[in-house]
C-alpha cells in the first residue's frame, strides 16, 4: 500500500519501508525482516491503519507497530537492523517498488506521514475509537 525508499539500493542504500497486505493482514518489512498483524483487513470494509517506527528503531515492538482499527495489531517480528530511511526517499503509494507492480487493488484515503511517533491514544483517536484530546498533536 504505501512504500518509503527502495530495496534496489538507491536512494539511501537499499533500505526501505513498506506497508503492505499479506495473505489477508498487515505487514511492514524493512531490510530482511518483517512486522505481521493478526486482524484480517481484506473483509471489503474501511479500515484504519498506521505504522509507527521510532527514530533509530528496529523491526520489533515496541520499536515498531502496526495497528488495524485503533489496536494494536503486532504479532510477529524479525530484524534487528535499525531503519535508516531518509527524508530524501521517495514514497510511492498503491504499487511496490522499485519493481512496479503488485499494485493494490482497493481505495485508499487520506495517507498521512508525521516527523514524530504518534501515541496509541492518538492512533485510536483517529481511528475514530475515543474522545478528542485535552492537547492538539
Amino acid at each position: 500500500m504505501v512504500n518509503w525508499g527502495s530495496s534496489d539500493g538507491s536512494p539511501v542504500g537499499g533500505q526501505y519501508c513498506t506497508l503492505r497486505i499479506n495473505e489477508a493482514t498487515l505487514r511492514t518489512e524493512h531490510g530482511d525482516g518483517n512486522l505481521r498483524g493478526n486482524t484480517p483487513v481484506n473483509d471489503g470494509q474501511w479500515h484504519h491503519v498506521a505504522l509507527t517506527v521510532v527514530e533509530g528503531g528496529n523491526l520489533r515492538v515496541p520499536n515498531t507497530i502496526l495497528y488495524v482499527d485503533g489496536q494494536p495489531d503486532s504479532v510477529f517480528s524479525g530484524s534487528d537492523n535499525i531503519f535508516n530511511v531518509t527524508a530524501d526517499a521517495d514514497v510511492n503509494i498503491g504499487r511496490r517498488v522499485p519493481y512496479d507492480d503488485r499494485y493494490f487493488n482497493g481505495s485508499i484515503d487520506d495517507v498521512s506521514i508525521y516527523d514524530r511517533v504518534l501515541s496509541e491514544e492518538e492512533i485510536a483517536w483517529l481511528a475514530g475509537r475515543i474522545a478528542p484530546f485535552d492537547k492538539p498533536f
